[in-house]
């Protein structure tokens, strides 16, 4: 059985960025099989890139994993995994500080520099490791090898983890009555958000103000050099980037993968004195906000009527 609310399914393509997130649990009740989902969330155990933002998706029984049934429906998609359950899996076989440390910092890495720096420092240790990680194409699990397209850097699967909690009082539940619980769920939150989205001030949402209030303190110990125009070096401590406001890029790349400036995009904008709101993707903003929570969930009755 295929459920989707059409007032998500249009949210989602107006408002939220193009990724959908996969993951499921197991029922609890009678029918013991598992109820699979779809989230247009930035934190989820498998990230897709749908650049039509259309998805057919038929479900099957293939006797196959997720991955590979995605890989039959959907494959033009960017797929990324969540790097905890790598980690999980990696440190079975080679485990300690040094490997953890230089595990995540090859999956954090945005530039192809860095990452290489950490996968040779995990050969010196083991090429054991090194071959295990180098097994596992980069693209799904470092941000120096991610698409810009979707404006995200995450790495976890932390919302989808989050709605199986939500969820957890519906699981034992006959699968109808399952599904209505769910759909008064996301009525109800849909309009939550909905009413916080009408109450946020500024072009921008509250997230990439927090984040900016942060990112200020360390902007101001750079040292910016203008080349002509929007075109900078920025520096500190030895490490220089050139950064393009004009464009919102910077080759560190972390302001082309979420589409909010780094540190040193944000210390040229402040050079530049113009208004920070101006600098970061349109997914960001109030607007797209309101535009994914607009069309509200509708009431229904129930079954007598």
């Amino acid at each position: 059985m295929y459920v989707c609310l059409q007032p998500l399914r249009s949210g989602f393509i107006k408002g939220c960025r193009p990724l959908i997130g996969v993951d499921g649990c197991h029922l609890k009740g009678a029918y013991q099989d598992k109820c699979l989902w779809l989230l247009a969330k930035m934190e989820t155990i498998t990230y897709i890139h749908l650049p039509e933002l259309q998805l057919k998706w038929r479900i099957r029984t293939y006797g196959a994993s997720l991955l590979e049934a995605l890989e039959l429906q959907v494959q033009f998609a960017e797929k990324r995994f969540c790097v905890r359950n790598i980690w999980v899996n990696f440190k079975l076989q080679f485990s300690g500080s040094t490997f953890k440390e230089l595990f995540w910092n090859a999956a954090r890495a945005t530039t192809l520099a860095d990452f290489e720096v950490a996968m040779e420092s995990i050969k010196f240790l083991s090429e054991d490791a090194y071959v295990y990680l180098d097994n596992i194409p980069a693209k799904h699990w470092s941000r120096h090898a991610f698409s810009s397209d979707c404006k995200s850097n995450m790495l976890l699967n932390n919302v989808c983890e989050t709605f199986n909690a939500v969820i957890r009082d519906a699981r034992d539940k006959p699968i109808l009555t399952q599904m209505e619980w769910m759909r008064r769920y996301m009525m109800k939150r849909h309009n939550e958000k909905w009413e916080v989205a009408n109450k946020m001030d500024g072009k921008v949402v509250p997230y990439v103000t927090k984040l900016f209030e942060r990112v200020e303190r360390a902007a101001r110990h750079y040292i910016v050099q203008v080349s002509r125009g929007d075109s900078y070096e920025v520096e500190l401590n030895g490490d220089r980037v050139l950064v393009d406001i004009g464009n919102m890029t910077c080759t560190c790349y972390h302001w082309q993968l979420t589409g909010i400036s780094c540190v040193h995009g944000f210390a040229c904008i402040l050079d530049k004195r113009v208004d920070l709101e101006d600098f970061v993707d349109v997914y960001y903003t109030r607007q797209k906000y309101l535009y994914a929570y607009e069309e509200p969930v509708k009431p229904m009755p129930g079954p007598k009527h």
